[in-house]
């Protein structure tokens, strides 16, 4: 369970600004090894931040199933989905925030990867996106060669 506190104080702007958080948060895993094939499991997050500035709060919660294949010490594959909700009441407003996650029900997912061609070179990628109702469908990637010499 992670307890966290965060805390801005600014003198800098008209008005000033103070904001302080606290937070709480909780995950839960249930995995099972497949011979020969890696490991499933299913996860559950729970994340509830308190705006004690404003007097308001931010929860979200989200579960579902991941996957693992590895072979030998040369492939790695991990792969995620998550269906989870947000939710808001009153005024949050925390310190450097400036996009909030969208409120309602979303659906996460990732895959990464890694392929070790030779000892000292490796090829990893990583997808990840989020779908919600009122936005569209956002993803990002990435592909990274590395050589070690």
């Amino acid at each position: 369970m992670d307890h966290a506190v965060q805390s801005v104080a600014r003198t800098d702007s008209i008005g000033g600004y103070e904001s302080t958080v606290r937070g709480q948060g909780l995950e839960a895993e249930i995995s099972r090894e497949i011979r020969g094939l890696g490991q499933v499991s299913i996860l559950a997050r729970r994340r509830e931040d308190f705006d004690v500035t404003r007097g308001g709060s931010y929860s979200l919660w989200s579960a579902g199933p991941t996957a693992r294949y590895a072979a030998g010490s040369r492939v790695r594959l991990d792969a995620r989905v998550l269906w989870g909700t947000t939710e808001q009441q009153g005024i949050y407003a925390p310190p450097g925030l400036y996009i909030a996650a969208p409120v309602g029900a979303r659906l996460d997912y990732d895959l990464t990867g890694e392929y070790r061609m030779r000892d000292r070179i490796a090829l990893s990628f990583g997808w990840t996106g989020y779908k919600t109702r009122d936005r569209a469908a956002y993803y990002t990637g990435r592909v990274e060669l590395k050589g070690s010499f």
